[in-house]
């Protein structure tokens, strides 16, 4: 029995298409995990570290600190950009979940046109005719490659990752007021001390003047005196200056005005929580813990799963479309049986010559991973330095602190001599009063050091995540690959 020459070319384009899907399917499976640096490697010696607790500035016991660090997540600016990235990885991941399932919508078309005499036309037709159309469509794309689901996985992954950035943006606004606030309770420290100083150089600028009036010192004298009481009221005028600046500095932080600031108190900082902060060496889970990281991590993935849906280019789409309606010339016969139209059917498209297009996104996609990989390695290599840098200022800070605190205990005692002396008649008014600056001095050179340390802590757990642990979703995104 002879074939038919239309079966012949049927066989002939479906051996084609079979043909040209194999030689594609080289290319269109792309499997190849993304080469992540391995933490153990870059650093061997890791440790395990005892978690850091979430709300962590808490520790520090000032409740006007938490209330402003309460009022700033609300209303921070860059906390409310960083949710407009979450809503918008949300929708499109509810776009790209929709591709997946059948999509119907209707299509109307009224129209009033002439018809060429030299195509369709029926004799005794009027060639100035109305035109309607009205269908119900059907239109199913099947990811038969996975192509769709990949591109799912990207923006699951790029959700994944705005929350990081959030964690991240909440990371540093709160280390930010943290911050300021340990420099506003040093300044307002650094004022009380320099009030004394200004009371005590008052005294001695008094027994200097009524002196140079007795004629026991010149005025070179009389003036060099002046000269220090300048300076300690310059000191003081810093210190209320800062104090004021900082003010300005924390409401912004919170999201308020200037005069915002004038509201906050004095600080009441009690730094012994805080400063028992886990020490040792780098912790093994760093990268789980600090939301940058985690952040690049998911955009790896993101990029990967792209970059898997871009090699599905290479085989052929597969679509179940149809339609049902009316279809007519002239209005009044459009609702009418003999006007009614239905197809259903696949539609298949074999990408074969495309000026290299396909070629250029994959090679696009394939660029946008190895920069997130580069990106997330180099940012590695930061939090690695960081957290090593945390560590050592924290025991070298600590250190300080201890040489500090002997000084001021053995000043103290020096000055509480001074001071039996003075009541017994040993000292004179001019003495007690220098007494009084110099151990200022090192109170000064204390709250200093109290301050480092708790800069120091801060620093660490900031490079430590702040109490930051990677969610589940991101963590089973993660085990996908």
């Amino acid at each position: 029995m002879q074939n038919h020459p239309l079966m012949n070319n049927f066989k002939t384009a479906w051996l084609g298409l079979l043909g040209a899907m194999l030689l594609s399917s080289c290319t269109a499976f792309y499997t190849q995990a993304p080469k992540l640096p391995d933490v153990a490697l870059m650093e061997p010696t890791l440790t395990p570290s005892t978690a850091i607790d979430p709300q962590w500035w808490k520790q520090l016991n000032d409740a006007q600190l938490n209330q402003l660090i309460d009022q700033a997540l609300q209303n921070s600016p860059s906390l409310k950009t960083a949710d407009t990235r979450i809503e918008n990885a949300k929708a499109m991941i509810a776009a790209n979940r929709s591709v997946l399932f059948p999509q119907i919508g209707i299509n109307t078309q009224l129209n009033r046109q002439e018809l060429s005499k030299n195509y369709i036309f029926l004799p005794g037709m009027d060639p100035v005719t109305s035109y309607g159309l009205v269908s119900l469509n059907f239109d199913w794309s099947l990811d038969l490659w996975g192509k769709q689901k990949h591109l799912l996985d990207g923006s699951k992954y790029r959700f994944v990752s705005a929350q990081a950035q959030l964690d991240a943006a909440k990371l540093g606004l709160t280390m930010g007021i943290v911050s300021a606030y340990i420099e506003f309770d040093y300044a307002l420290k650094v004022s009380q001390l320099a009030q004394t100083d200004v009371a005590a150089s008052s005294m001695l600028l008094e027994i200097a003047r009524e002196r140079y009036q007795k004629g026991l010192i010149d005025q070179v004298m009389l003036q060099a005196q002046e000269v220090d009481h300048n300076t300690y009221l310059n000191q003081l005028v810093m210190a209320q200056k800062m104090i004021a600046l900082l003010r300005h500095q924390i409401a912004a932080l919170v999201g308020q005005g200037p005069s915002f600031g004038e509201q906050i108190r004095d600080a009441h900082l009690n730094p012994q929580g805080i400063t028992q902060t886990p020490l040792g060496k780098i912790p093994s889970d760093l990268v789980a813990r600090r939301p940058d990281l985690q952040g690049l991590l998911s955009q790896i993935y993101a990029n990967h799963a792209d970059l898997k849906a871009a090699h599905l280019d290479y085989l052929p789409s597969f679509d179940l479309v149809g339609n049902v309606g009316f279809q007519a010339f002239g209005l009044s016969q459009l609702i009418n049986s003999n006007s009614q139209i239905y197809a259903l059917g696949p539609v298949i498209n074999l990408p074969i010559f495309n000026a290299g297009k396909i070629d250029a996104n994959v090679s696009a996609k394939s660029a946008l991973t190895d920069q997130a990989i580069a990106d997330y390695s180099e940012q590695l290599i930061v939090a690695l330095k960081e957290s090593a840098d945390g560590i050592t200022g924290v025991k070298v800070a600590s250190a300080a602190l201890q040489y500090a605190e002997q000084t001021d205990r053995a000043a103290k005692k020096v000055f509480d001599i001074y001071q039996q002396r003075f009541h017994a008649g040993l000292m004179s008014k001019e003495q007690i009063e220098k007494a009084k600056i110099d151990f200022d001095r090192y109170q000064v050179n204390l709250v200093l050091v109290e301050k480092n340390v708790l800069n120091a802590h801060l620093q660490l757990i900031q490079a430590l995540g702040g109490g930051y642990i990677a969610n589940d979703s991101s963590q089973q995104l993660s085990s996908q690959h």
